[in-house]
C-alpha cells in the first residue's frame, strides 16, 4: 500500500508599485482637485489607466499565515462566526519593524504611531479567481511615510495605525522607504493549493 502525503500550500506574493511626487506632478495628478492623492489617492489601477507608469516596482514572495488568521479562516469555513476579509473589512499594513516573524504574531512589530506603521483599507473587494485571492491597497502621499520593512493583512474597517484582529499573515522584508509626496500601491496575491 502506497502512502499519499497530503499537503496544502500557502503561497503569497506582493508587488509594490511606486509613484513619486515628481511623476504625479508632471502628469497633473498631484494638484488636480478631483484626483488629489492627499485626499485619498488614486489607486494603482487608476494611475495605470491614466497612462502613468510606476517609477519603481518591488516584488517578493512568501510570508507566514498566523495562528489568529488560521483560526479566522477555519471559523469562516465552519460557519462558526467572524468577519470575513472583504471590501469593508480588509487592510494591508506596512511598518518599519524588523522583529522576526513567529506564527503567534497578532500585530506588526513596528512601534505605535503613523511614523512607524499604517494599515490602508483595500481598494474594492478582494478578488477571488479559482484558488487565488488578491488584495490591493493604495497608500496616498501622506500615508505610510517611513521605511517599509514588514507587511501583513488584517480585518480592519478603516485606515489607521492600530491593528484590527485578526492579523492574517506577516512578513519582514525591506521594500524601500516611502516619502511624503509619493503614492504606493501594494498588491498581495495569495494562492492556496
Amino acid at each position: 500500500m502506497t502512502q499519499v502525503a497530503e499537503r496544502g500550500f500557502w503561497h503569497p506574493k506582493i508587488e509594490v508599485a511606486k509613484w513619486d511626487y515628481k511623476t504625479l506632478k508632471s502628469n497633473g495628478l498631484f494638484d488636480a482637485a478631483s484626483v488629489r492623492p492627499e485626499d485619498g489617492g488614486l489607486t494603482g489601477g487608476q494611475l495605470l489607466a491614466a497612462g502613468v507608469k510606476p517609477d519603481d516596482c518591488f516584488e517578493d514572495e512568501g510570508n507566514i499565515l498566523l495562528t489568529a488568521g488560521i483560526t479566522r479562516l477555519l471559523n469562516l469555513l465552519t460557519v462558526a462566526g467572524g468577519q470575513g476579509y472583504n471590501a469593508a473589512n480588509a487592510r494591508i499594513g506596512a511598518g518599519n519593524g524588523t522583529t522576526a516573524v513567529v506564527i503567534g504574531n497578532t500585530d506588526l512589530s513596528a512601534a505605535a504611531g503613523a511614523a512607524n506603521r499604517y494599515f490602508q483599507l483595500v481598494s474594492g473587494a478582494p478578488g477571488v479567481a479559482t484558488n487565488v485571492v488578491t488584495f490591493v491597497s493604495t497608500f496616498a502621499t501622506g500615508d505610510g511615510n517611513f521605511a517599509w520593512e514588514e507587511w501583513g493583512i488584517d480585518a480592519g474597517s478603516s485606515s489607521g495605525t492600530t491593528v484590527t484582529a485578526p492579523l492574517l499573515n506577516r512578513k519582514v522584508v525591506a521594500m524601500g522607504t516611502k516619502a511624503s509626496g509619493a503614492s504606493w500601491t501594494i498588491t498581495s496575491t495569495i494562492t492556496i493549493s
